[in-house]
């Protein structure tokens, strides 16, 4: 890819002044898909090279160029290149799911929050046509559930699930619900967990926050009474929740 520039440290970076940000825009937007197969390998590469795959708390493992990226300041061309292969895998997995799925299958063993988080996305699209499929990747790795980008971990998590919920089959769901409701991630179990995301001001533990959130996320109608149950004790101890979208952060909590 041009406008990469190596150097001694594991840092790849993308020089803006060699691309016009509207060309990357306008390609994209045109044809999500064909600007997808062109930049992949390039974007899989870079992640690949920059992986801090020695990180305290494991995989997902963030990367140096896209681990605090935020869309809402997508200033950068190499944050413009990502947000064009953001719109791709989307695209992709909607009009050929076969061949996403065999894409996605080559680069998972990368554990890389940033490529996961891609994957995410695009089986939660797919969600709305192969739902079992999308959940049962979600399921296969609870790592996945709080990939997203800056402050919003479990974004694409929770889009997945709204999507697929309301069409997967009964032994998904079951299985879904199942897999929630033994979900706490470790982050959750001390008192530096809630100060990573943001609350000293607390009294009480998060414990139960991420399971809540994504609990929340399967259809009502859809949703067993041990959910509804644990669902209405959640609500106790943290109030309603909305899952409204915020500004978004690479992989879990610091």
């Amino acid at each position: 890819m041009t406008g990469v520039q190596t150097c001694a440290l594991p840092i790849c970076i993308l020089n803006d002044d060699q691309l016009d940000d509207q060309v990357i825009q306008r390609a994209y937007q045109a044809a999500p898909i064909a600007f997808f197969h062109e930049t992949w390998q390039s974007i899989v590469a870079i992640v690949s090279a920059n992986l801090d795959n020695r990180a305290e708390g494991g995989p997902p493992y963030r990367d140096e160029i896209w681990r605090f990226r935020d869309p809402q300041f997508n200033h950068r061309i190499h944050d413009k290149l990502l947000s064009g292969v953001e719109a791709g895998i989307r695209a992709l997995a909607v009009a050929d799911f076969d061949s996403f799925c065999a894409i996605a299958g080559e680069v998972v063993a990368l554990h890389a929050a940033t490529i996961e988080c891609l994957l995410v996305q695009g089986y939660a699209v797919a969600a709305q046509s192969h739902p079992d499929e999308a959940l049962r990747f979600l399921l296969s790795d609870t790592s996945r559930f709080r990939v997203g980008w800056n402050d919003d971990p479990g974004g694409p998590a929770r889009e997945l699930i709204r999507n697929a919920s309301p069409r997967c089959s009964e032994e998904v769901i079951t299985e879904l619900e199942a897999v929630l409701l033994a979900y706490y991630p470790d982050w959750e179990r001390t008192a530096r967990g809630w100060r990573a995301f943001g609350y000293p001001q607390f009294k009480y533990s998060r414990f139960g926050s991420s399971q809540y959130v994504l609990l929340s996320s399967i259809t009502e109608n859809r949703r067993s009474e041990q959910v509804k149950r644990r669902l209405q004790e959640w609500e106790r101890k943290f109030g309603p929740f909305e899952d409204v979208p915020r500004r978004r952060h690479i992989g879990g909590p610091v």
